[in-house]
């Protein structure tokens, strides 16, 4: 860490330093919490080198008072879960090619795969895979389906994938799903659906969204909704309000790559500096902003509901969870094919078949 003085060369400046791990705990430095400061006369600079081995993963707090009274610098630094030694929880051998084209795969509590993002189901049993007929969001054992016939819902049985209710009605492009039922986004529509006396029951919101969605994300009645050209956030019942995406609360170009109960999040380039943050948010407000490093490349399907981020450098994948206080935990994992990542299971190819971890 650096920090910056116009007193005079022969003033000593000593440094005490503070870091807090990701649960606000204090981290024992040793001797290090007062390390040498090295000066840079011809900058006008003076530093530190802090060293520590970080026993959990997740972000670290530094903090650095220099003294007598020449200020304080703090930053965070983010550790990495590593599971590069992990095994899989599940590997599928069979149908394994139609599996690897799914970027977007989730295995039901009774074991079957799911793929999300065409609704074809792969039995738990091996047999020829079953489909659900469309686009697929889940919300625990309740699975909501929008497809060329409509909206459905699914429940899964002892016996596998059970037909609740459906609906030739209602068109939807994107869904997201809260609390028992589920919001279903079109042009210029945005409904509410749920079930009830064993059909489906819906209603309009009076706001208008604008055309072509591409990404819908919800918590109760609070939503943001994104097309290519706009940036939109509001209420089911008081509406929404949309802005240009260039003229957006980020600041910059954004492109989505995580649509999670968590929160919807999105890749930002500042074009002034050439940086690249991971910002997460809910509704209008700003969750959290962590700087990437040079060179990270987003990859995966980020704007369906369950897609998680995921991220390539030189240095290989990185994928984005979740800690336990609701923070960006970044993830290695075996040097594998990557095939896709959602909130709960990240999928690679795994010799002949797919191979699916759980997060």
């Amino acid at each position: 860490m650096r920090g910056f003085t116009a007193c005079p060369d022969d003033r000593d400046i000593s440094a005490v330093v503070t870091v807090l791990d990701p649960n606000n705990m204090p981290v024992d430095l040793g001797s290090g919490s007062k390390p040498e400061v090295v000066r840079n006369v011809e900058l006008g600079t003076y530093s530190v080198v802090i060293e520590t081995t970080p026993a959990l993963p997740g972000p670290y707090h530094f903090i650095v008072r220099f003294e007598p009274a020449f200020g304080t610098e703090q930053v965070d630094v983010y550790v990495a879960e590593n599971r590069l030694d992990a095994t899989p929880d599940l590997v599928v051998g069979d149908a394994a090619e139609a599996l690897a084209r799914c970027p977007l795969l989730d295995v039901s509590a009774g074991g079957d795969v799911v793929c999300l993002s065409t609704g074809v189901v792969f039995g738990r049993d091996g047999g020829t895979p079953g489909a659900l007929g469309g686009r697929v969001v889940r919300d625990g054992p309740v699975y909501w389906v929008a497809g060329d016939t409509g909206v459905s819902r699914w429940l899964e049985r002892d016996g596998g994938f059970e037909l609740s209710a459906r609906s030739t009605a209602i068109d939807c492009d994107v869904l997201a799903p809260w609390g028992g039922d589920v919001f279903c986004a079109a042009d210029r529509h945005l409904a509410r659906i749920g079930f009830a006396d064993g059909g489906l029951v819906w209603g309009s919101s009076s706001w208008q969204p604008p055309v072509s969605p591409r990404a819908l994300w919800r918590q109760g009645d609070t939503f943001i909704l994104t097309t290519p050209n706009e940036f939109c956030t509001g209420d089911f019942t008081d509406g929404g309000v949309c802005e240009s995406a260039s003229a957006s609360l980020f600041m910059g170009d954004y492109v989505v790559v995580g649509n999670e109960p968590t929160g919807l999040s999105v890749s930002v380039r500042d074009g002034r500096r050439d940086a690249k943050s991971l910002v997460r948010v809910r509704a209008k407000r700003q969750l959290s902003r962590v700087e990437l490093p040079e060179g990270w490349l987003e990859t995966g399907a980020g704007t369906s509901w369950g897609a998680s981020p995921a991220f390539r450098s030189d240095a290989g994948l990185w994928l984005v969870g979740d800690d336990a206080h609701g923070e960006p935990l970044f993830q290695r994992y075996p040097e594998l094919p990557f095939i896709g990542a959602t909130t709960r299971w990240v999928a690679f190819r795994w010799g002949g078949g797919v191979a699916l971890f759980r997060r």
